[in-house]
């Protein structure tokens, strides 16, 4: 029981877990199956909404004046390709091998690269014209490690470069609440191949950060731990927080282009290099 008790407390913000689900062999096919299927929680959005972010952007930033596009977080390359046939030449960034090798083996547009590395810390000997991050995972970092991504970014982007990224709103913080729930699970479940009990539980932190916390307990008493953290913000925050690299230029509700409005849970910011 004590075993359990101590990972039952609540983290610092941004605190590490444990455990990596992006790396742990028993997770690691729900976490790529993740990239595909809308059904899973922070899964796919499908492929019309790929699309749709492709022809947005194409059509707002045409590859005849921006061709040199770079994906960080591009997972199995879904915006990748799409973007790619919009006529630009992109590069894809992601931390997960089992993505990148899946994105490499299924690629057959010779306008597409892909590196296997962190977003925080890679270095290409080449800059680009647009940047995106795509689906959130800015807000997945600490504030060091935002700015950390964000200075990386700067170095990698040409004159007067691009941003594209999207982030969860207030909007999406102040409708949330709290919640503790578990599940058992037995051998035939889609999280992994083994029995376990799920413990999932919801904290809301101040300055409007969120944390999904999720235990798995397994027969042989192995447990393991995951943290999915959050910030959210509105345009103030998120200006104050890149203002100093990037003048911001245009807000949408979402990455495909769809207007701002006060009731929407994302936030999308398209900034210029200063």
């Amino acid at each position: 029981m004590n075993n359990l008790l101590k990972h039952l407390y609540s983290p610092s913000p941004f605190e590490n877990s444990k455990n990596n689900i992006w790396t742990d062999s028993s997770f690691s096919s729900f976490v790529f199956n993740s990239y595909f299927k809308t059904e899973i929680y922070g899964g796919s959005k499908g492929h019309d909404f790929v699309r749709k972010v492709s022809l947005f952007i194409s059509n707002k930033f045409p590859s005849s004046h921006y061709k040199n596009l770079l994906d960080l977080g591009c997972g199995p390359g879904l915006y990748a390709v799409a973007l790619s046939s919009q006529g630009y030449n992109v590069t894809g960034i992601d931390y997960s091998t089992s993505a990148i090798q899946y994105a490499i083996k299924n690629s057959k547009n010779r306008y597409v690269q892909y590196y296997q590395d962190d977003i925080l810390s890679f270095q290409l000997n080449r800059t680009f014209n647009i940047c995106t991050i795509i689906y959130q995972t800015y807000s997945t970092f600490s504030y060091e490690n935002r700015r950390k991504l964000l200075k990386n970014i700067y170095k990698h982007l040409d004159d007067n470069g691009l941003l594209i990224f999207d982030v969860p709103s207030i909007h999406y913080y102040n409708q949330l609440s709290p919640i503790n729930i578990w599940e058992y699970r037995s051998h035939d479940n889609p999280i992994t191949s083994s029995e376990h009990l799920a413990l999932y539980s919801l904290e809301k932190y101040s300055d409007n950060i969120i944390l999904n916390k999720s235990i798995y307990i397994f027969k042989d008493n192995t447990i393991k731990k995951f943290y999915d953290w959050m910030k959210c913000f509105d345009k103030n925050t998120i200006s104050k927080e890149i203002s100093d690299l990037f003048q911001i230029e245009h807000y949408f509700s979402d990455i495909d282009g769809t207007p701002l409005s006060n009731d929407s849970n994302n936030l999308t910011i398209i900034g210029r290099k200063l």
